[in-house]
């Protein structure tokens, strides 16, 4: 039928509909599911089909019956090519009313019509947000980034978290239809179909309960005061069981195309509901570093299992140059813990302990790491560095040693200088370091696997309709 369909083409009357794929499936290592598929509306615009003298009209009508801004669709539909028959989206997730309404009063609105498409459904998403992360409409910085052939300018597309990572694995392939239309765009005859094919599912090594299980306990405080991260690492294998940070946020809200005053409600939260804690926040670690620091002293041999400390308490340190001057370094107990070794230092948490391996002491036999030495086995434990993740934003966090204080304070001749109590606070994860949650489990982790670290993994494989394996983390 060449002649007929070229016929058509000349006049307008082929077109070609997007079938927008439904996105693959998430789910925890149970098979439990987390993000799923729903079905939308959205309300678009072909320019071609649109009647030049009657629009404005149109425009009013819509934007009474929808509660829209009949100016800002007007701007938008003047900025495109009014010879273009790609759709432009004038209203994102209309109610299932609002769709039947529309299609009741279809002939009053031409060259509008109403799409069915397949949006995000995310469960429990105030326990899993931060971990999925959302989908929205493609943007043109979108397409910069990625292919554009694969993506309709209706499409949707990861924009954080899981949906973001694993976008080319999740989204799919879109289908069309080739279809007949009168001279207004409305539907007179499919000719033919290209299916769309479902995008892969992603199956994490998130352990479903054992999140909320967390996020239970974690949320017994009044709503909205908690601001917590927590996570769960199986050390000889870097799987993630769990990773929290409260409070989340609803990613729904964007799946359904968020509302300006939503968007501005989660700005304006001041504990900060889309900052992922666990993986961007930065902290001082604290007494989580002793492990590490009792590994390093073991190591270069500053101590032995059986060499004994007194923690009194405090820690006297006289000053250099006026030996009337004094400082004191007190431990968390003021009275003191007794003498210690390096086992029960790490389980009683001797800070006196620990600055003394540390950083040494003018009436001590032991020498002490050092600054240096000390950072040097802090990276070996990844301070400093990102993991690797498979989560974007993630933060390296910072190891303080003499170089670094030089370099920050370079224009104070005073600050810029490393002190011995600079050694004692790194020694015990105090002063300027910092590190996020998720380098705290990490370096538990390796520790927990008698010194090999793994890279943390959230998701564990994708799998195809027939649930084959098609990528797999290792």
């Amino acid at each position: 039928k060449g002649k007929y369909f070229q016929q058509l083409s000349e006049n307008n009357r082929l077109r070609r509909q997007v079938i927008l794929a439904p996105r693959g499936s998430i789910l925890d290592r149970y098979g439990q599911p987390l993000a799923l598929n729903t079905a939308s509306f959205n309300l678009v615009a072909v320019p071609l089909d649109l009647p030049r003298g009657e629009m404005e009209g149109q425009v009013l009508e819509l934007a009474r019956l929808f509660n829209l801004d009949s100016q800002e669709i007007l701007n938008k539909l003047k900025q495109v090519d009014p010879k273009s028959i790609q759709p432009i989206l004038i209203k994102q997730d209309l109610s299932q009313q609002e769709a039947i309404l529309f299609e009741t009063k279809a002939s009053d609105f031409v060259g509008f019509s109403v799409q069915k498409i397949p949006i995000r459904r995310y469960l429990d998403p105030l326990v899993f947000s931060h971990i999925l992360g959302f989908t929205g409409i493609v943007s043109p910085a979108d397409l910069e980034k990625t292919s554009k052939i694969l993506y309709d300018f209706n499409d949707y597309i990861g924009k954080t978290g899981i949906e973001l990572e694993y976008e080319k694995y999740l989204h799919g392939v879109n289908g069309e239809n080739l279809v007949e239309v009168d001279a207004s765009g409305k539907l007179l005859n499919v000719l033919g179909e290209n299916v769309a094919l479902p995008g892969n599912t992603a199956v994490l090594n998130i352990d479903k309960e054992l999140q909320k299980k967390l996020f239970n306990e974690l949320f017994k405080e009044p709503e909205g005061k908690v601001k917590a991260a927590a996570i769960a690492l199986n050390p000889k294998t870097g799987q993630v069981l769990a990773l929290l940070s409260l409070p989340g946020f609803d990613n729904n809200w964007f799946a359904h195309g968020i509302r300006s005053q939503q968007y501005q409600s989660l700005l304006d939260d001041k504990a900060l509901p889309m900052f992922n804690r666990s993986i961007q926040g930065t902290y001082p670690p604290g007494s989580t570093v002793k492990p590490m620091v009792a590994a390093a002293a073991l190591e270069e041999q500053v101590v032995d299992e059986n060499t004994a400390i007194a923690d009194k308490g405090v820690l006297v340190i006289p000053n250099q140059f006026d030996p009337k001057m004094a400082y004191n370094f007190y431990g968390w107990k003021r009275d003191g813990l007794g003498v210690m070794n390096v086992v029960s230092a790490i389980a009683q948490s001797s800070d006196i302990y620990f600055y003394t391996v540390a950083g040494g002491h003018p009436n001590s036999r032991i020498k002490g790491l050092g600054a240096e030495k000390l950072a040097e086995y802090y990276r070996k434990f990844n301070l400093g560095k990102l993991t690797g993740i498979d989560l974007q934003g993630e933060k390296p966090g910072l190891v303080a040693d003499p170089d670094w204080k030089a370099e920050y304070f370079k224009k104070d001749p005073i600050l810029k200088k490393w002190y011995l109590g600079d050694t004692y606070h790194i020694g015990i994860g105090q002063g300027d370091m910092l590190a996020t949650p998720l380098q705290v489990a990490m370096w538990t982790a390796i520790i927990a696997n008698n010194g090999t670290g793994l890279k943390p993994e959230i998701l564990d494989k994708i799998l195809d309709e027939k649930d084959r394996v098609v990528f797999q983390n290792q």
